[in-house]
């Protein structure tokens, strides 16, 4: 499972959902959240790698452990204004960077890629804390985070260099060191 299998998680009526929320064809939603889902999980890496995004990033996995278990009671809850703050947080400095690449990619507005990003947010915090509850690593959680990403990369640079390319760059600032 990579980041890219979110889509996995969203059926055909959440993707409606989603699409009537950001004013998108599903089509195109379906694509948006293709592109926005590698790039969102190299934000959250990136934030894990600055000094006390380790704790911000595992208090957000914390808080969306179950979020899975009622995709539906998360997309109908109106979304953005709910979640903006969470996005703001895991994805901190590199968030210019994953909407404009979403937009770019896309061809979504502004706005639209905003709610749509808000809306993944915590359906992605649920992904990830799932992923690292099964994997049983001992690993720390920017680590894991990283490998998640570079996954990420690898699957998303075959389906779309464009992506992959804006992937790289994330994960580059994330490789500065802390401070």
């Amino acid at each position: 499972m990579s980041a890219l299998d979110i889509l996995g998680q969203l059926d055909d009526s959440h993707i409606a959902q989603i699409s009537q929320q950001i004013g998108a064809d599903p089509a195109q939603t379906r694509q948006a959240i293709q592109a926005a889902a590698p790039l969102m999980v190299a934000g959250v890496a990136q934030t894990a790698q600055q000094p006390q995004g380790q704790t911000t990033v595992q208090q957000a996995l914390d808080s969306h452990g179950s979020v899975l278990d009622n995709v539906g009671k998360v997309l109908g809850s109106g979304g953005a204004a709910d979640f903006g703050g969470v996005l703001d947080r895991v994805l901190g400095r590199s968030k210019p960077e994953v909407q404009d690449g979403v937009q770019k990619t896309t061809g979504l507005n502004s706005d639209q890629t905003k709610r749509l990003l808000a809306l993944l947010a915590p359906l992605l915090l649920g992904m990830l804390a799932k992923r690292r509850s099964q994997s049983n690593t001992a690993a720390p959680i920017d680590t894991h985070l990283r490998e998640e990403a570079q996954k990420a990369q690898e699957q998303a640079q075959r389906q779309s260099p464009h992506v992959g390319g804006i992937l790289g760059k994330i994960l580059s600032q994330a490789e500065a060191p802390k401070r």
